[in-house]
């Protein structure tokens, strides 16, 4: 299976190294800072690193047809300049790498709370990302898409 993400042992290496070495400075720890970026544009669409996923035409025509969000329709000079390796699987990668960002998460605010906390007196999270979808129209079935976008967004 492919590397997503560094492996969860090194990403605690790393938080344990920063909570040992700067704990006594920093009371506010963010383990993530939108994982849903680099989820979906990183190996759903393929738009920032490591542009996996789709093909450029695909994106071209997502971002014409304005499916992507619009700080995802980057200008034309930037999509060139990415890398993009299409062999990527949208439909499943952008999920395995959420899944292990959580899990890299939840072990790092493990650690952060078993063996820091009570000593260092900080906090730990997430930040998540969220647009906030309105129903288009009054019916069940607009009002039960734009919570289910939300449900997505911030379900993590």
């Amino acid at each position: 299976m492919m590397n997503y993400l560094m492996n969860r042992k090194d990403f605690l290496d790393f938080a344990n190294l920063c909570f040992n070495e700067f704990g006594d400075r920093v009371k506010h720890w963010i383990t993530f800072c939108g994982p849903w970026s680099v989820a979906y544009t990183g190996y759903g669409t393929g738009t920032i690193a490591p542009g996996r996923g789709v093909s450029s035409s695909a994106v071209e025509t997502f971002a014409a047809r304005s499916l992507l969000p619009p700080d995802l329709t980057f200008s034309q000079s930037y999509r060139t300049r990415i890398h993009r390796d299409a062999s990527g699987d949208p439909g499943t990668e952008p999920y395995l790498v959420g899944h292990h960002q959580l899990l890299a998460h939840a072990a790092a605010v493990k650690l952060y709370r078993e063996n820091y906390e009570s000593t260092q007196k900080g906090k730990i999270g997430i930040i998540l990302q969220q647009i906030w979808p309105i129903a288009l129209t009054d019916t069940e079935e607009d009002r039960a898409a734009a919570q289910r976008c939300k449900d997505y967004m911030l379900g993590w």
